[in-house]
């Protein structure tokens, strides 16, 4: 379950600056769908993590 953190605080916090982070870590554009399935995943934990890995 997430914490008191709203939606759209966790996606500004953690999924924008991962986003422009990602940039540096690819070779190639990531589709939302795959961050927003990333983002799903760290949602449902509550420790905010995931196993879900880019295909770089």
């Amino acid at each position: 379950m997430m914490s008191h953190d709203t939606f759209p605080n966790l996606l500004n916090r953690k999924l924008v600056v991962n986003l422009f982070s990602l940039k540096n870590w690819t070779s190639k554009a990531v589709p939302l769908s795959q961050a927003f399935a990333v983002l799903s995943d760290m949602m449902d934990d509550e420790n905010n993590t995931t196993n879900k890995k880019f295909d770089a």
